[in-house]
């Protein structure tokens, strides 16, 4: 149950991440409430997860899937360009997510 925890986590702390941009420097009040109730909502699941997943595991899962989803919806729908470093990182990191869950 703690990596559905971990999984929300990552998803929640995505769209709010997202929520964050259509915020507008939180100008706009629909988004930025969701982009407060979207983080709370995320360090919830995060700190459930926590319960029975290493800390280094967790940490490393979910801030590194998020960098990558975030960047992938930003590419995709953001129309941010999908350069050769910025999909090399990518991988570089999605590689250490797996090299870290795999040791776990």
């Amino acid at each position: 149950m703690s990596y559905v925890y971990l999984i929300l986590a990552i998803s929640i702390e995505v769209f709010a991440s997202i929520q964050l941009k259509r915020s507008n420097g939180l100008r706009k009040i629909l988004p930025s409430i969701f982009t407060f109730a979207g983080y709370g909502f995320c360090f919830y699941f995060l700190a459930k997860s926590l319960t029975s997943l290493p800390m280094s595991l967790v940490f490393a899962t979910w801030s590194g899937l998020g960098i990558a989803s975030t960047v992938l919806f930003s590419i995709l729908f953001l129309k941010e360009t999908a350069d050769f470093k910025r999909v090399f990182g990518l991988g570089i990191l999605l590689s250490g997510i797996l090299l870290l869950n795999f040791a776990a």
